[in-house]
């Protein structure tokens, strides 16, 4: 037999499943033989979901009527963060796989008997557009961590400038010196700006002391034994001045 057309791919880690022994041992054979490794075979679902709890890989080759995609997808969900593609292999046409694979994680499918150069395509093709959907899924996590940081530079530029006393712009520059500065992304610089904010919010709405005194109401608070002041008391008529004569009746 010839081998298979080898189609640019990189290695994978494979797991297959197949209740008919011949067509897991194809797998046995052809699969190292295009450069891959076969890192566990299954002849149930049961033996399947083991498998894929246990192992690490890259794309599973399994029949159809083995495959449980939501039980595949929660058992290596703990494991890996991208979902595993997966080759469904079906005996004949069957309409129901076919709305199956309609799935996210379903790149292609096989019939029986397995051809290796069928197997060989499959595998290149479930590979490449496995590649494909992980960049895709990078650059849309990378996207929406952007925009975060872009509202909370925001957010901080607006902090700054009421904190500083300057435009917004200016306080956008001086974020930018700060991070340079110190060798941080301007995001993380706005971050603990928002995190001193946050300290700094609530000192804000404490009352500050009236005109006239200690108290928010400018009364001067009087402190425990400190006693009034009063005028002093007088005992008897108020002296008088000047001499014994001045108070003899005049002729």
């Amino acid at each position: 037999m010839r081998d298979p057309p080898r189609v640019p791919v990189r290695p994978l880690r494979l797991v297959a499943a197949d209740s008919d022994a011949a067509t897991c041992q194809i797998y046995r054979d052809e699969l190292p033989r295009m450069g891959h490794e076969l890192v566990a075979v299954a002849s149930s679902a049961e033996g399947l979901l083991e498998r894929c709890r246990s192992t690490s890989f890259d794309l599973l080759v399994a029949e159809g009527v083995l495959c449980d995609l939501d039980g595949i997808a929660a058992a290596v969900a703990g494991r890996q963060p991208d979902p595993v593609p997966v080759i469904l292999v079906a005996a004949s046409h069957d309409q129901a796989l076919v709305e199956r694979g309609l799935s996210d994680h379903v790149f292609t499918f096989l019939s029986k008997p397995i051809r290796p150069a069928d197997l060989a395509a499959a595998v290149a093709l479930a590979a490449r557009r496995s590649e494909e959907c992980r960049a895709l899924r990078r650059e849309n996590t990378d996207l929406r961590r952007t925009m975060e940081e872009r509202k909370l530079i925001e957010r901080a530029k607006g902090v700054v400038a009421r904190r500083v006393g300057v435009s917004e712009e200016e306080a956008y520059r001086r974020l930018r010196v700060h991070a340079s500065e110190r060798n941080l992304k301007v995001a993380e610089v706005a971050r603990s700006i928002l995190a001193a904010e946050g300290v700094f919010e609530p000192l804000d709405r404490v009352p500050r002391p009236g005109p006239g005194g200690d108290g928010p109401d400018g009364r001067q608070r009087q402190g425990k034994g400190r006693r009034a002041s009063r005028p002093a008391e007088r005992d008897g008529p108020p002296a008088r001045h000047g001499s014994p004569a001045d108070d003899a009746p005049r002729q």
